[in-house]
């Protein structure tokens, strides 16, 4: 999110939950008018590169002014050295790891054009992480790239034993996960048990938990620490968003 963004035309109701709204025209709409009346090809790229030629920033207001994009917690980026070896097929090998880290390996096939090889987020340190590549190529190359999060969530708490309550409205759902994966839950006033469950964190700045009920499909949750998190609930073949919700745990008594 820290590299595009998008001017829209239009209500573009399928970004909801995915991007942040942080600003709007407030003069020059007829520029971006003109930027969307361009001819494109079938993948709706311009025929004609549009080009920002020149930006300015206003700092308007005393937040503005004392704003220091130095020294905010923004996502380290370095080059990440690989390991290539051939066991069953040619694999790729990130070493040392850190935690709070994303990799993302890239191959070419001419040093011009490079295709995400793969990407993984990880949470903690690990030794290394191997990656299948193809075996076809006269000639590959590779390259790594390692994203550090400064203030990402290293690990979701141990929520066994916990009382989880997500709020949506008028609408309650409530888990306690017990020892073995199992436990109870009451779903919007219905009691019911919990048949398998896990938490782990699959994002650099959220938690992730997910619930098995008996009677009802399965629900997910992205777990910010703020407190608020976005459900999730499986349609046979998808995970469908069921919107934001507001969070509590309630630990064990002592």
């Amino acid at each position: 999110g820290g590299s595009q963004f998008f001017l829209t035309l239009k209500n573009t109701d399928w970004l909801d939950n995915k991007h942040a709204v942080f600003g709007e025209v407030v003069d020059g709409m007829d520029v971006v008018f003109g930027i969307g009346a361009v001819a494109t090809d079938s993948g709706d790229r311009p025929l004609a590169d549009v080009t920002i030629e020149q930006i300015n920033i206003l700092r308007i207001g005393t937040d503005a002014e004392n704003f220091d994009p130095l020294v905010q917690p923004l996502p380290e980026v370095t080059p990440f050295p690989l390991a290539i070896t051939r066991t069953e097929g040619l694999e790729v090998s990130a070493i040392g790891i850190t935690n709070q880290c994303e990799i993302q390996l890239f191959n070419s096939a001419n040093l011009s054009d490079w295709s995400s090889l793969g990407e993984k987020y990880f949470p903690v340190a690990v030794a290394s992480w191997e990656q299948p590549a193809s075996t076809n190529r006269s000639a590959e190359f590779f390259k790594a790239a390692q994203i550090y999060y400064p203030q990402a969530v290293t690990a979701f708490s141990d929520i066994e034993g916990h009382t989880l309550t997500f709020t949506q409205g008028s609408d309650i759902i409530i888990f306690s996960p017990a020892e073995g994966g199992t436990g109870t839950c009451n779903i919007v006033g219905n009691p019911d048990t919990v048949v398998f469950w896990d938490e782990w964190t699959s994002e650099p700045y959220l938690g992730r938990v997910v619930f098995d009920p008996s009677l009802y499909s399965a629900l997910q949750y992205l777990i910010d620490p703020s407190g608020t998190c976005i459900g999730y609930q499986w349609n046979g073949t998808s995970w469908a968003s069921i919107g934001e919700w507001t969070f509590t745990d309630t630990p064990p008594a002592p």
